[in-house]
């Protein structure tokens, strides 16, 4: 018994040393690629573009207020399901683990 916990004691350091070694050697930093310089556009365009986009939301924000407080409803209840799925899920594994281990033993 002492013999089977020394060898899992030796594999969890071997594999937290190998991933240790792994880590140091992989590169973590990328520089980014060099850009052009942003040109600017002209100020009637700008103001332009501003002005369309402001109208357009308040045109289309009466009458899509009904369609998307119901899909920030549906997307709230799929949340919270994918929540209870993760744990129920993480309960049955966990079960099914202590007894494998109690069994093995």
């Amino acid at each position: 018994m002492a013999a089977h916990q020394q060898r899992r004691t030796l594999g969890a350091a071997l594999l937290a040393a190998a991933a240790l070694v792994f880590l140091r050697s992989c590169c973590c930093f990328v520089a980014a690629p060099p850009q052009a310089a942003p040109r600017a556009a002209p100020a009637l365009l700008q103001v332009a573009s501003m002005a369309g986009a402001a109208a357009l939301s308040l045109v289309a924000d009466p009458a899509f207020a009904s369609d998307y407080d119901d899909r920030q409803g549906t997307a709230a209840l799929a949340l919270v399901g994918v929540c209870i799925l993760g744990v129920v899920v993480s309960g049955i594994f966990f079960a099914v683990g202590k007894t494998m281990v109690e069994k093995d033993d």
